[in-house]
């Protein structure tokens, strides 16, 4: 696994706990012959937070697109369901899969970032990554970027007319 020079001890521990996780639910949708999916993992350490990881994974219905959401937003709204109110996320792990020519990590969308932002303000650490099926498994997080979501979602949390 490369890892970014400032990738820190929380950041190893939860991506950590997204490789034990993550091949589980890999091999359940390959037993029912279903393709791999983006996974996210949320997690809260500031004073409020347990530090526990909630897995996302998307929802996409086949007839209704428009109503379905993404791995981090399931992630997100994990962590709020089972965390103290007020709690913000500080870490989040979006792994994606791609094929074995393209390893390049995978990103949250915008809406995704808008909603990270959004939960967990401009320091939240984005570690993205991917996954590659192979016959007998996967290559789980080739790389790894570490990202905050500031610098995702820059204009944010600034006026752009002052």
């Amino acid at each position: 696994m490369d890892l970014p020079a400032d990738t820190t001890e929380t950041d190893r521990e939860l991506l950590s706990t997204a490789r034990d996780r993550i091949p589980s639910r890999c091999r359940e949708r390959r037993a029912a012959d279903r393709g791999d999916e983006l996974f996210a993992l949320v997690r809260a350490d500031d004073e409020t937070g347990s530090g526990d990881a909630y897995l996302g994974v998307p929802f996409e219905p086949p007839d209704a697109p428009s109503a379905g959401f993404c791995a981090e937003r399931h992630a997100l709204n994990r962590l709020q369901l089972a965390e103290p109110p007020g709690t913000r996320p500080t870490h989040v792990v979006v792994a994606g899969p791609v094929p074995d020519d393209d390893r390049r990590p995978t990103f949250p969308c915008g809406t995704c970032r808008d909603a990270i932002a959004a939960v967990g303000g401009p320091d939240v650490t984005v570690l993205a990554t991917c996954f590659v099926r192979q016959p007998d498994g996967w290559a789980l997080f080739p790389t790894v970027e570490r990202r905050r979501v500031e610098e995702l979602v820059p204009d944010r949390w600034t006026d752009p007319w002052g």
